[in-house]
């Protein structure tokens, strides 16, 4: 039987989900990462704003990490709290059989332009130099929250959708390996 690493390997591996991830950054500059059921690890993660690189690589060694320590967030529904880099982003668990399987991430943007200009501040405060600063910031996306958290809506439910398919191909393919062994004898 196939492991839940296996089902969101193909899960999210897929072309297909990798081409909407895709997408969706490039339609609205929002970043989608999937992370373990309890948000440790990252298992697939999409482009992110080049204001990440520039606040985080500042912080530690980890460029990549999301969060300084894992975060807090509902078991079920959506969460919005900060990520490293001290944008905005919305967690929420993605259950499969009342069982959660991964975890979505949605980030990389502001709601308004006094935002853009705190972590523009934010960015001169940790030595990044001016010019470099207003770059990282002129790209992070200003989007309505109400519009970011019915994107979010839409990417967990595509998430849960790709989860089941690959869910119902494992039980699929287990099936018909049992079969075979039954046919063999």
């Amino acid at each position: 039987m196939s492991t839940d690493n296996d089902i969101l390997e193909v899960a999210f591996g897929s072309e297909r989900w990798r081409t909407s991830a895709d997408a969706l950054f490039e339609a609205t500059g929002l970043s989608v990462t999937v992370m373990d059921p309890s948000a440790t690890s990252i298992i697939h993660s999409v482009n992110h704003c080049p204001y990440c690189d520039l606040a985080v690589r500042r912080v530690g060694t980890a460029a990549r990490v999301c969060f300084d320590d894992p975060p807090r967030f509902a078991l079920r529904g959506t969460t919005e709290t900060a990520c490293r880099g001290g944008l905005p982003v919305y967690i929420t668990p993605v259950l499969v059989d009342r069982r959660p399987m991964c975890t979505i991430v949605v980030g990389g943007f502001v709601s308004s332009t006094r935002e853009r200009k705190r972590l523009f501040e934010k960015l001169l405060g940790n030595g990044v130099p001016e010019a470099e600063a207003r770059r990282g910031v002129r790209d992070v996306p200003i989007l309505p929250k109400r519009q970011v958290e019915a994107i979010v809506h839409m990417i967990v439910t595509n998430a849960t959708d790709a989860l089941e398919r690959a869910s119902e191909r494992a039980r699929l393919e287990h099936a018909v390996n049992e079969l075979e062994v039954f046919v063999e004898v």
